[in-house]
């Protein structure tokens, strides 16, 4: 599945606003939304020795973002799944957040 134009939006703003630079590498990609048809995930890796919280990155993010612009989930991974010329396989990474995500996994 292809990030949505929404997902590539918000991933220009996050970039705006200096996620990477407090947090590390991220990406966004859209995930299958039951009321909106697709929805997007930030997908986050902290650096390294670092521990972040959901809380943290959503209240940074709330913090200089307009709402809109938020993204509806956040995941945090050890690791995000990169090719080995070192893009981030987003099909890979969308399988993973729908495997968190699942009722089964509770």
């Amino acid at each position: 599945m292809a990030p949505s134009s929404r997902g590539e939006d918000i991933g220009l703003s996050i970039r705006k606003h200096g996620f990477e630079s407090r947090w590390g590498h991220h990406s966004i990609v859209g995930v299958p939304d039951p009321r909106l048809g697709e929805g997007n995930c930030l997908c986050v890796i902290p650096r390294p020795g670092e521990r972040i919280s959901l809380g943290e990155v959503v209240a940074f993010l709330k913090d200089g973002m307009a709402t809109y612009k938020l993204s509806e989930m956040v995941e945090i991974f050890d690791e995000l799944p990169f090719t080995p010329t070192g893009k981030i396989q987003r099909h890979v990474l969308v399988r993973q957040v729908l495997e968190r995500r699942s009722p089964e996994r509770s």
